[in-house]
């Protein structure tokens, strides 16, 4: 393991290597070199392990550098979910569950523990990464020194298992009333009742519960699997469940409701006056693409206005819209933020979006807009001195370039966009891919490429 240089740090420069030796005393205190994000003990320290992933990632670190860091044990690989290396999240959370067992005297984390639930769940996914061998010897080791269960409450009864056994036997009186056990995910009956039903389901899912709980359902008829909700089996406010006709009529009734309401049938697959409904338009068009809809239902959705491809009906109306444009303004080049065109330029910049990324649809889509001169890609002529003009009015006001990041109360739109642009330079900057020109054009106005951090945060 390398300790502190001497005095003559050779390649290494004076700030990097006094960073390296506070991380060196960081290890010597704590085992390892995982700082913590937000470390107030050194934010600064924080900071700098942080900068030396992302050179790294990046090919700018040089390899001595790397090479002193990795005798040191330093943790390259970076948890994409929370922002943390994946050994820093998993320590965190051991900690946490220290604190647990310190305070109650055990390691038993109740999977409905509000106090944090991030912890519950953290604990049920280590034993399920046990049983998946995902779990590292020394980690399962130091589970082990705080006495953590791996098969919690088996072979005794816990207040937990009672509430179990008293929502099984409300289950089994659903059951025995309605003739099955698919309680409705929005039964007003017991809201509970279908709530501990579909979390049954997902622990199941999820290798997170018990085998004799599995029995016990299983003995009941219990269903695991269900349908989307546009097909699942409707019941009335009883419990008691419509045939497929009645079920049908009762989701067209709906959609009548909904289109007086909003002079369309298009509901939205986010509806949230009713989920149902959405799945239920949308499966009456993939059983007619199919062939399959009844000729008597198709009639009466069809007397109603039921659009049977949205989608390609939407792209036309806007298409034509595009069309009516450029006949009128001379090109298509539709303003982003115009109240009148609002919705248009919207569509048009998801087009451009649509064949960057290359989807399928858009190679019959793309010819018929080229066809009428669709401009692909935007450049505004002298864009970038004109957003140089701009930073030199705002220095001669303020006196410094250092344009605010974040937006405030008094900022305006157009200063909003200056400080996008500010801080774009310094990115183009520091990835080496801003002209000469352009780079003497803003060290003649005093232009700030690399902010102090107290100048940063005010940013």
């Amino acid at each position: 393991m390398p300790r502190r240089a001497s005095s003559t740090v050779g390649c290494y420069s004076q700030q990097w290597q006094e960073m390296f030796d506070a991380l060196c005393k960081f290890h010597d205190e704590h085992g390892h070199c995982r700082v913590p994000a937000k470390w107030p003990k050194n934010q600064k320290l924080a900071s700098w392990v942080a900068t030396q992933r992302a050179r790294k990632a990046e090919g700018k670190l040089s390899e001595d550098r790397i090479a002193k860091l990795n005798a040191l044990g330093f943790s390259w690989r970076v948890n994409a979910g929370a922002g943390l290396p994946s050994h820093e999240a998993w320590e965190t959370m051991f900690n946490q569950l220290k604190q647990f067992q310190a305070k109650h005297g055990h390691a038993r984390v109740p999977q409905k523990y509000t106090e944090n639930r991030k912890l519950a769940w953290w604990v049920s996914t280590q034993r399920r990464n046990r049983r998946n061998d995902k779990l590292e010897t020394e980690q399962i080791a130091r589970l082990d020194e705080l006495g953590f269960e791996w098969s919690p409450q088996q072979g005794r009864v816990s207040p937990d298992d009672e509430g179990w056994v008293k929502m099984l036997e409300i289950l089994q009186a659903f059951k025995n009333e309605h003739g099955h056990c698919r309680v409705p995910g929005q039964w007003s009956g017991n809201p509970k009742l279908a709530n501990w039903v579909a979390t049954q389901r997902r622990f199941k899912k999820h290798g997170e519960l018990k085998a004799e709980r599995i029995a016990a359902l299983d003995g009941i008829g219990f269903e695991w699997i269900v349908e989307r909700r546009g097909t699942l089996p409707m019941l009335n406010q009883r419990g008691n469940m419509l045939t497929a006709d009645q079920a049908w009529d009762a989701m067209f009734l709906a959609l009548q409701q909904y289109n007086q309401a909003h002079g369309n049938c298009l509901v939205p697959q986010r509806c949230k006056e009713n989920p149902r409904l959405a799945d239920w338009v949308s499966e009456q068009r993939v059983v007619n693409n199919k062939g399959l809809l009844d000729a008597e239902r198709f009639r009466r959705l069809d007397e109603l206005g039921f659009d049977w491809d949205p989608n390609s009906n939407h792209w036309e109306k806007y298409f034509r819209q595009l069309v009516e444009f450029k006949q009128e303004h001379g090109h298509t080049n539709v303003p982003q933020r115009s109240g009148k065109y609002r919705e248009l330029g919207t569509w048009v910049r998801n087009q451009r979006a649509a064949k960057r990324y290359k989807r399928p649809i858009m190679a019959e889509r793309a010819k018929r807009l080229d066809e009428i001169g669709f401009i692909w890609v935007i450049i505004e002529p002298m864009a970038w001195e004109k957003m140089f003009a701009a930073l030199v009015e705002f220095k001669k006001i303020h006196g410094h370039c250092n344009v605010p990041q974040k937006s405030h109360g008094h900022t305006s739109l157009e200063q909003k966009r200056l400080g996008k642009w500010v801080n774009s330079q310094r990115t183009a900057n520091f990835r080496g891919k801003i002209t000469p020109a352009r780079k003497q054009q803003l060290d003649s106005i005093g232009f700030v490429w690399n902010l102090r951090p107290s100048l940063a945060a005010t940013n």
